[in-house]
């Protein structure tokens, strides 16, 4: 027997395959370096550090210290085994998004080596549309933090290498075995799970279950309604937390968004925009969207008696708001009703977030005309303007 085919015949064995990959990236002319180096420039990804930070932007540093300073929170900081997972689950208007950007920045200020790992499902809008973008974007988040290729890597590297493209599970695997890092402990954070697509969930629960077990903490946020997605945490080793926004964290956020209102400051003393921040806060239900709107009507009144009336009749119930803004919505001039019903059809219809400009455009569009004109179409401002509070941008001249 020659030694090819002894060569042959060991080959077909698994093990001495993964030995061998091994060999050859050691025996490499590129160092552990270059080959990190080729691999995150080559690396797709989507852009995570932007979005934390836009997410950042629009949280207040000084809000979730009550959530942060709790001890569960702190004991899964710590690296407890006994708490390696936390759902955290909120209606929408809380806060679950800053809340997530707060846990991350926390992370990362901790005063041990850790390995953070973080995707914001929501902010990702139209670009996350697979599990692989997910894995991808964590897993290149994970190997930034090495100096030279790991070893797990040894496999992933040689097919990424040959240009073979890679299955999820080549990424997964690789993910996972950064996970088993005993050297320094890996947190992977998700935000807004209940806004992956539905029919790829599944596939989300199922990674989740493999990241906790491969030995990765893990935090993630999620609507309440979502009970299939709350099953993933085993509840003897994960906390499931329900969130509410803080009133010290909504009486914060009003006093700043009082601060840059020149018009309100202009006509009412101190005194009195104490007692409007007061009312609105007790009247929140703990969800800052509510507390949002309902300053966003305020602010767009001009005299101190209109106020008067309107801190008066602020609902504190959530479908009452909502009643009421639809009230409010309807008493506005003819056009600004017209385009406000026209943004909230076509917002409660789409498939997917839209743009600015594609809303813009949508709502430019004239029923029963086959011809289209720009003279038509209106601002961003003006949208948000005539449906008072009910739309918001979530990227700043980019997504609503």
């Amino acid at each position: 027997m020659n030694f090819n085919h002894n060569a042959q015949l060991f080959a077909t064995n698994s093990h001495f395959e993964n030995t061998i990959n091994h060999i050859h990236m050691l025996q490499s002319d590129k160092s552990g370096s270059e080959m990190l180096a080729e691999v995150l420039q080559k690396l797709p990804a989507l852009d995570y550090l932007k979005i934390h930070e836009e997410a950042l932007r629009r949280t207040d540093q000084d809000s979730g210290k009550w959530y942060l300073d709790s001890m569960e929170f702190q004991s899964w900081c710590n690296g407890s085994m006994e708490v390696k997972g936390i759902l955290a689950l909120g209606d929408p208007g809380v806060g679950k998004t800053c809340l997530t950007s707060l846990v991350i920045q926390h992370l990362k200020r901790l005063d041990r080596p850790v390995k953070v790992a973080y995707i914001y499902v929501q902010l990702e809008g139209v670009k996350l549309h697979s599990l692989t973008n997910i894995v991808l974007t964590l897993l290149k988040q994970i190997l930034k933090t090495y100096d030279s290729l790991p070893e797990y890597a040894s496999s992933f590297y040689k097919q990424f290498k040959l240009g073979e493209d890679l299955p999820i599970e080549v990424l997964t695997t690789t993910l996972l075995g950064a996970c088993n890092d005993k050297h320094t402990p890996i947190y992977i954070v998700f935000d807004a799970l209940d806004e992956f697509k539905h029919s790829h969930q599944g596939e989300l629960v199922t990674l989740i279950k493999q990241l906790l077990a491969a030995g990765a903490w893990v935090f993630a946020t999620c609507r309440q309604a979502y009970r299939s997605i709350e099953g993933l945490f085993d509840p003897e080793h994960c906390l499931k937390h329900i969130i509410r926004a803080n009133a010290s964290d909504i009486n914060n956020f009003l006093k700043k968004r009082l601060e840059g209102n020149v018009l309100l400051k202009s006509i009412l003393d101190d005194q009195f925009q104490n007692m409007i921040i007061s009312t609105i806060v007790s009247n929140s239900q703990e969800v800052f969207l509510i507390a949002a709107m309902q300053f966003e009507y305020i602010s767009s009144l001009t005299t101190k008696e209109k106020i008067t009336i309107a801190i008066s009749q602020i609902p504190s119930d959530l479908d009452a708001h909502f009643d009421l803004t639809l009230k409010r919505i309807s008493e506005q001039r003819s056009d600004l009703v017209e385009l406000a019903k026209m943004v909230l059809m076509w917002l409660l219809h789409a498939c997917r977030p839209l743009t600015a400009t594609e809303l813009c455009h949508a709502v430019g569009i004239q029923v029963g005309s086959n011809k289209f004109s720009v003279q038509g179409l209106t601002s961003p401002t003006m949208i948000i303007q005539a449906c008072l509070g009910f739309v918001t941008l979530q990227k700043e001249g980019d997504s609503d």
